[in-house]
C-alpha cells in the first residue's frame, strides 16, 4: 500500500484486534461491516450506559460471575448450549442453569433470534468497551 494509507491502515487493524478473541483469534477488518462502525463511533461512557451492558457487568460482580459471562460468550459464538458446554468445557445441564440464571437477570429471553442478537450485541459491546483501541 501507498505509505499515505498507512495510518488508516494501522486504525483499522487496531480495530479488528479489539474483536479478537470472540470466537476468532483472526479478524480482518473488511469483514466486521456494520460492527467497525460501532466500534469507532462509541466511547467506553457510552457502552457502559447501555441497560443490557450494565446487568452484564453487575452479573460479571457474582460469585459465578466471570464463569456466567464466558458461558455466554460461548454461547454467542456457537448459537447452541450444548455447543457452548463443549466450548467451556462443562456438562450442558450447567450450562442450561446459568443461561437461564442470566436471562432473568437480563430481564429477557435467549431462545428467540431477537433476544439472540440482543445478547450478542451486548457481549460484543462489553467486549469493545474491555478492549479500547
Amino acid at each position: 500500500m501507498p505509505a499515505v494509507e498507512a495510518p488508516a491502515s494501522l486504525r483499522q487493524a487496531r480495530t479488528a484486534l479489539r474483536f479478537a478473541g470472540m470466537g476468532s483469534d483472526v479478524v480482518h477488518y473488511d469483514g466486521l461491516g456494520a460492527l467497525a462502525v460501532i466500534a469507532a463511533r462509541m466511547r467506553d461512557e457510552d457502552i457502559a450506559a447501555v441497560p443490557d451492558v450494565a446487568a452484564l457487568d453487575a452479573l460479571a460482580a457474582e460469585p459465578n460471575g466471570p464463569g456466567t459471562l464466558a458461558v455466554l460468550g460461548a454461547f454467542c459464538a456457537t448459537g447452541s448450549a450444548r455447543r457452548a458446554a463443549a466450548q467451556v468445557h462443562r456438562h450442558h445441564s450447567t450450562i442450561a442453569a446459568r443461561l437461564a440464571h442470566a436471562e432473568a437477570r437480563l430481564g429477557f429471553s435467549f431462545s428467540t433470534p431477537g433476544g439472540r442478537r440482543r445478547l450478542d450485541l451486548a457481549v460484543t459491546l462489553r467486549h469493545l468497551r474491555d478492549r479500547p483501541e
